[in-house]
């Protein structure tokens, strides 16, 4: 299961055609076999779409879905500063993706993340 909102969303979309369209019995082949997976299939879309909105991540790009990032940068200068009261509502700060350390950031993040998912 991928964290991606893409990747997610095509297992959904495929979860979801496989609910209603694929009916034990019918054209038979790849159909017929992933029918009995098909509430699998629909759950693992559904949660990858999810933790995909929660890591920002669309094809390992950032969603800008609540507006700019929370930073302010000045030109030629390598430090960002906080807005004022501002906090990003779901998911990463886009900001993340242009950083030196994202790999580290985000691997620790999803590593973490996907733990707290797991127990809860």
């Amino acid at each position: 299961m991928f964290g991606d909102v893409m990747h997610g969303a095509m297992l959904l979309g495929f979860a979801l055609w496989i609910c209603y369209a694929g009916r034990p019995g019918g054209a038979g082949g790849f159909a017929k076999a992933a029918y009995p997976l098909r509430h699998f299939l629909l759950a693992m879309g559904f949660f990858a779409t999810y933790c995909g909105f929660c890591y920002n991540d669309y094809s390992s790009t950032p969603i800008y879905t609540f507006g700019d990032s929370c930073y302010e940068f000045t030109e030629g200068k390598p430090e960002a500063y906080l807005k004022p009261d501002c906090v990003y509502p779901l998911g990463v700060d886009p900001v993340w993706y242009m950083a030196v350390q994202e790999l580290t950031f985000m691997n620790s993040l999803k590593m973490k993340l996907s733990v707290i998912f797991g127990v809860a």
